[in-house]
Order: structure tokens, then C-alpha cells, then sequence
């Protein structure tokens, strides 16, 4: 089957593996925005860790 979609001519196999790729590429781009989350949770942690550090080294003692 092939629709005429604007000015470009659309095959039926072409458009699903058009999506499939698509799929493929919206997944990988989520993979890589756990893996950056994942990586933003250890640094938030280590300036928790920090932060907590100087504090305890202000507390009047």
C-alpha cells in the first residue's frame, strides 16, 4: 500500500520500519537518561555528604 502524504510518497513496510527505528531510538534516548539520573543521584549525594562535612566542621564545639 503507498499513501501520498504532502509532497512525499509513503510505502506501508517503509513507515513501519520507520517506527521501529523510532522505537529503537526513543528507548535508547530513556536508557540514556536513567544512566544521566543515576549518575546526578551519586554527585547530589556526594554534595550531601559534603555539605554535611563543613557543617559539622562549623557546629560550635
Amino acid at each position: 500500500m503507498t499513501q501520498k502524504t504532502g509532497t512525499s510518497t509513503v510505502n506501508g513496510n517503509a513507515l513501519e520500519t520507520s517506527a521501529a527505528a523510532q522505537e529503537e531510538d526513543v528507548l535508547t534516548l530513556i536508557r540514556e537518561m536513567s544512566a544521566m539520573v543515576g549518575r546526578l543521584s551519586e554527585e547530589l549525594r556526594a554534595m550531601r555528604e559534603d555539605v554535611a562535612e563543613l557543617r559539622e566542621g562549623q557546629a560550635p564545639g
